[in-house]
């Protein structure tokens, strides 16, 4: 098995531990590496991990807590004093757990934004219908005109602006309005 860093760890300074690399034996406490070192699994120092490790591992992000070291609880600094493998054990299930919670958060992420787009695209279809549902009422000018008759469509429809509504036919925002309806008279007096 390859040397590997495994978890870094934080102890209140009365339950350090000793530093097993070597018979350093030095008290540690703040940083406490647990490492695979020959495929032994050792509890040791950060400087004696510097020494040993020479820049080979000392980047790398331990397998199963945070660079900055995980603060053990009372019952979990008693199991690193007596019980070092069933410590980890329980780290890498804490580990493995936090990664399925984040990967199932992921997933619903995933989930709740394709059903939003989903619903976004249901949206955007019922008003594309609707628009084709109100625009098959409209009838739209085809052929040539008969300025005459379009002139008197505009000369009726302006007036029932300016007299029925009291609206200016030619102001923005209703001009558009009284050349469709102009339009649709239009349509209406060339049919008859």
């Amino acid at each position: 098995m390859e040397d590997r860093l495994l978890a870094i760890l934080q102890l209140p300074k009365e339950d350090r531990v000793l530093c097993q690399l070597d018979a350093c034996n030095h008290p540690v406490y703040k940083r406490v590496h647990v490492v695979i070192i020959n495929s032994e699994l050792l509890v040791i120092g950060s400087e004696c991990f510097k020494k040993h490790f020479k820049g080979e591992i000392d980047n790398e992000i331990p397998l199963y807590t945070s660079s900055q070291g995980k603060l053990l609880t009372e019952a979990e600094r008693e199991l690193l004093k007596i019980n070092t493998e069933e410590l980890i054990e329980s780290l890498k299930n804490d580990y493995e757990l936090e990664i399925q919670k984040i990967e199932e958060s992921k997933k619903q992420d995933k989930e709740r934004k394709l059903s939003d787009k989903e619903e976004l695209n249901r949206k955007i279809e019922g008003e594309e219908q609707k628009r084709k549902n109100q625009s098959k009422g409209i009838r739209k000018i085809e052929g040539p005109i008969d300025h005459h008759k379009m002139a008197m469509a505009r000369d009726i429809i302006n007036k029932q602006f300016r007299e029925e509504r009291g609206i200016n036919p030619d102001s923005p925002g209703f001009s558009g309005w009284a050349k469709f309806k102009a339009e649709q008279l239009y349509l209406e007096m060339i049919e008859k």
